[in-house]
């Protein structure tokens, strides 16, 4: 909100990348991957209204758990990172990392099988990751993140996908990341809410930014942390 990035420029941070953040209400998990597969047709039907040209096969590709078939490897999520020019992931829960390929192989050991979205070639198009976090009071608390770039549909598809992961591993409570570009589009499309800004009274997105100082060092995989 304002608050916290006013803060951060008075300490001389800026901010370095940031994501979206969906919190389905833990009564209604069901309902809101209904949502989302509405929302994808309806993506989708636009598409085809604007070209009639057929979609290619790569951008109707569902995502894959890497444990049924969809493998991939720190190398790989690393050079999709290189390609796209993400510089962070954002994993476990609200925790950034660097994508080296120390940090990833840390996180495979302690977080979900990744799910993919692979072309015709096999290669990797996009990704998304959880990590369940357990606790004795509130239950199971599921974190997601989507790594889909801009692409809207391939958002969609996945975080579908990983709400139905939460369902099925009977979830208390589910928070999902996406690429923040995405917000307005998810907000018109009803499935992303505002916060009202408690400072200046404004609505505002629902985002989790990432600061960092001009010359700092990007965070690195911490057991202790």
């Amino acid at each position: 909100n304002s608050t916290s990035c006013h803060l951060a420029a008075r300490c001389g941070l800026r901010t370095a990348t940031s994501w979206g953040v969906l919190n389905p209400k833990n009564s209604s998990f069901v309902t809101f991957a209904k949502q989302v597969a509405a929302a994808r047709e309806l993506v989708g039907g636009q598409s085809q209204d604007q070209s009639k040209r057929p979609s290619k096969g790569r951008r109707k590709a569902e995502p894959v758990l890497a444990d049924d078939g969809g493998f991939a490897t720190a190398e790989e999520l690393r050079k999709l990172a290189l390609a796209k020019g993400w510089k962070y992931l954002l994993q476990s829960y609200w925790k950034a990392f660097d994508f080296e390929l120390d940090n990833l192989e840390e996180l495979f050991k302690t977080h979900e099988p990744v799910l993919v979205t692979r072309g015709s070639q096999q290669e990797l198009l996009a990704f998304s990751w959880a990590y369940h976090r357990h606790d004795e009071r509130t239950g199971l608390d599921f974190y997601a993140t989507m790594y889909t770039d801009d692409d809207l549909d391939c958002t969609l598809r996945h975080i579908e996908a990983q709400v139905q992961l939460a369902i099925e591993a009977n979830a208390s409570a589910v928070t999902l990341m996406y690429p923040a570009s995405l917000e307005s589009k998810l907000h018109d499309l009803g499935l992303a809410d505002r916060h009202k800004d408690p400072v200046d009274g404004t609505k505002h997105p629902k985002l989790c930014k990432l600061f960092e100082r001009n010359r700092g060092d990007p965070p690195h995989y911490d057991e202790k942390d």
